[in-house]
């Protein structure tokens, strides 16, 4: 539902401390600490001393938070509204992210006007696990009181992540776009 880019965190470090965007483009990675950070298991300090040896960058924590902070471009509104659609029909809808400490604080506050959407919010920082982990699907299935046999369907754009679900008896799809996201969920018989 929020819109991201980690492009621009990469443009504003290379702004900020003339490193070549290009190079800090190819060097920036989705590794084990990034993984650890969203899943609460590193600290926020921690993951920007592992970013600037990864990155070869000299930039305070506070340029470090600045640049990481500038990867959001906004709610999808053609995916709230049809979330707000779910939710009027009667289905219970519920958001699950991946997000560290620092995103959360961050976003949170910009985008709380639109998560009443959601009837409940699951935080990958916060469960000490992520998406496509199997205790992070099973975390919310527990905390959600299903039971097998419940219709259960995940929507994810990481095609990571909607393989995740399914490994863990979870029905999901890959999410492309909102027309197809609601051609889908007609498809389930969950929008009319």
């Amino acid at each position: 539902m929020v819109e991201f880019s980690f492009d621009l965190a990469i443009e504003h470090w290379a702004s900020a401390s003339g490193a070549d965007r290009a190079a800090l483009g190819r060097q920036f990675r989705v590794d084990d600490e990034f993984e650890a950070f969203e899943a609460g298991r590193l600290t926020t300090e921690g993951y920007f001393d592992h970013l600037r040896a990864c990155l070869d960058l000299d930039l305070s924590d506070k340029e470090m938070m600045s640049g990481w902070n500038a990867i959001y471009l906004g709610v999808n509104q053609e995916v709230l509204s049809l979330l707000k659609e779910l939710r009027a029909s009667g289905v219970r809808v519920v958001g699950v992210t991946n997000t560290n400490p620092a995103h959360l604080a961050h976003w949170f506050p910009w985008y709380e006007r639109d998560f009443p959407v959601f009837d409940e919010l699951y935080i990958s920082s916060q469960l000490q696990c992520r998406k496509p982990e199997r205790r992070f699907f099973e975390l919310v299935a527990r905390s959600e009181g299903i039971v097998k046999g419940d219709h259960v369907i995940f929507v994810d754009d990481s095609e990571q992540n909607v393989d995740g679900a399914h490994r863990s008896g979870i029905e999901g799809f890959l999410f492309h776009d909102s027309d197809q996201m609601r051609v889908e969920l007609r498809e389930r018989k969950l929008l009319g």
